[in-house]
């Protein structure tokens, strides 16, 4: 026998929703969908700022550019400390022209390996007109940020 069809009319339902309606609905389910991606990249790998490493750079830098290598010498990492003496760090420094003036140029920051770590772009103005171009690596020890290169 064949399938029989019944006149039951249709149920009383929802009301289907508008076009603008259902762009609406779009726009902020995808909106909710950035947030939640924004948020989960932010706590999983939070920028870090570049003031502080800009600081400690401008520090080493000043410390250059009066003579102070002591202070400089203080300013590198561990690591940078255990390749060098002071005293290696100081005749390296006195055996180059001085440092007149010092233009940074760009800082950037980023995470390596867990850990906050900077680039800092530095210019060095030397006595007799000559421009040093340095990438100065640095990396935060114990709260405090150090130069961290061979030896900057």
């Amino acid at each position: 026998m064949p399938a029989t069809k019944t006149s039951e009319p249709p149920a009383e339902g929802r009301k289907p929703l508008s076009r603008p309606a259902r762009v609406t609905l779009w726009v902020i389910a995808v909106f909710a969908v950035a947030v939640v991606v924004a948020i989960y990249f932010g706590v999983r790998n939070p920028s870090v700022p570049t003031g502080p490493p800009r600081l400690a750079a401008q520090d080493f830098f000043n410390d250059l550019e009066t003579g102070n290598f002591h202070d400089a010498y203080g300013s590198l990492c561990t690591v940078t400390q255990q390749s060098f003496t002071e005293a290696q760090f100081v005749n390296l420094e006195q055996g180059k022209s001085p440092v007149v003036s010092f233009t940074i140029t760009k800082v950037s920051t980023a995470h390596v390996n867990g850990a906050p770590s900077a680039n800092i772009v530095v210019d060095f103005n030397r006595r007799g007109n000559t421009i040093d171009h340095h990438n100065v690596p640095m990396v935060e020890q114990n709260g405090r940020w150090y130069v961290c290169g061979e030896p900057y």
